[in-house]
């Protein structure tokens, strides 16, 4: 998300809890705050135009206090961290592991209305380094692919660096009505097999 290939900003900073000894691009601000005080986040957000929300799986739920912050430090636009399907769809929202994008984006919309806060939701795809990492798809030992449904569907994926998120804010007027979606390849397992097959 912070390559220098997908970004070229003027002002960008990265808030960080500082738990970590994460090295960043030195054209970068890194602020560490605490995600926890709207007061902390108000503070760091000052000046920003917009936010692009990268935190995880358990910290979903939190990002309505980062939200809040934004609104106080006068941000313009937010992107939230809900990556990979396309889960404006409300019944995905009924599934447990998209209840809770459901709730912030449910957030978003109420605040958008009262607040000059504009937002995206970005439709990505699944990322292809998890696809071929920890999730798999691949068992790399048989040279055989997972298959669902026969295998013949295809599934998209990105590993676009962040110029989605970089796109949809520089330049576009997109909206989350308008969910957009960012693909960098398209594939069926069943092919995914048959590659993996020729290279026994």
């Amino acid at each position: 998300m912070s390559s220098k290939r997908s970004w070229t900003p003027n002002f960008t900073s990265v808030l960080t809890r500082g738990t970590k000894s994460t090295t960043f691009d030195p054209s970068f601000k890194v602020v560490s705050i605490d995600y926890s005080s709207v007061e902390s986040l108000t503070s760091a957000l000052q000046g920003q135009d917009a936010v692009v929300s990268v935190v995880g799986m358990e910290a979903l739920e939190g990002q309505t206090i980062l939200i809040d912050a934004a609104i106080a430090a006068g941000v313009k636009h937010f992107i939230p961290a809900d990556y990979g399907a396309v889960s404006t769809n409300p019944k995905l929202h009924e599934y447990p592991f998209y209840s809770t994008v459901g709730k912030i984006q449910k957030y978003l919309a109420e605040k958008s209305k009262s607040t000059g806060l504009s937002y995206t939701v970005l439709s990505t795809g699944a990322f292809t380094d998890m696809l071929f990492g920890a999730i798999g798809i691949i068992d790399f030992d048989k040279h055989e692919a997972v298959l669902y449904d026969g295998g013949d569907l295809r599934f998209t994926t990105n590993s676009m660096e962040g110029r989605s998120t970089r796109a949809a804010y520089l330049g576009s007027d997109t909206d989350a009505e308008q969910a957009p979606g960012y693909c960098e390849g398209a594939e069926a397992r069943n092919h995914v097999e048959d590659d993996l097959g020729r290279h026994k």
